[in-house]
């Protein structure tokens, strides 16, 4: 699947991203770190919320499904120690009622996984201050899966698939759902950012 290629918007502040999956953090972060703005990583929840109130972000970008606390509730625990900055949805779950059900919630807004790009850094635009138009970066290839950090976090990716399927299989065996679901929904929220569709579509249909 190819996608043309957005022009990255040159960015100043500070990001906070809360994710647990590693892969997803280092794809993430490549992109935020191409428009200049500044990023910190919490690897769930209660994290996440230590962080957000430690420090002045500008932007907190927050993965739904996290172990010790689900983005959820990091973003309820915030409101009600009155955080006020944006905090964006992070998720595979990206149906209608689901995104209304995020916004209801106090999110500012909701960006799908896979990541779609010019959704991504329009959202930062909206977020972030901008730089001298001279300092926008245009990729000069239009391909961006070609980047040789993606191929390498791709290869990561596949290298892992061998996993989820045992993790995938533990869980039918011993009828444990939820895991289940978590193991599916990681999966499905990541392969379409690495070019495989196919893999997002089936474990979207499972």
């Amino acid at each position: 699947l190819r996608q043309a290629a957005p022009e990255i918007p040159s960015l100043s502040g500070r990001v906070l991203l809360a994710e647990d999956i590693e892969v997803n953090q280092r794809l993430i972060s490549m992109h935020i770190h191409a428009t200049g703005a500044e990023l910190d990583i919490a690897t769930d929840g209660e994290q996440a919320v230590e962080m957000a109130l430690s420090a002045d972000y500008d932007l907190v970008l927050m993965d739904i499904q996290m172990p010790v606390m689900d983005g959820k509730e990091a973003l309820s625990t915030l409101n009600a120690l009155g955080f006020s900055k944006p905090v964006i949805a992070l998720t595979a779950n990206v149906i209608s009622s689901e995104v209304e059900q995020y916004i209801q919630q106090g999110f500012t807004s909701c960006l799908s996984k896979p990541i779609d790009l010019i959704a991504f850094y329009k959202a930062l635009s909206d977020h972030l201050s901008h730089c001298p138009a001279s300092q926008i970066k245009t990729p000069a290839e239009p391909e961006p899966i070609m980047d040789p950090l993606i191929l390498k976090l791709k290869a990561q990716f596949q290298s892992e698939i061998g996993h989820y399927l045992s993790l995938i299989e533990h869980a039918e065996a011993i009828e444990d759902w939820q895991s289940l679901f978590e193991v599916i929904h990681i999966i499905k929220g990541t392969a379409g950012s690495f070019g495989f569709m196919p893999i997002t579509v089936l474990a979207g249909s499972i």
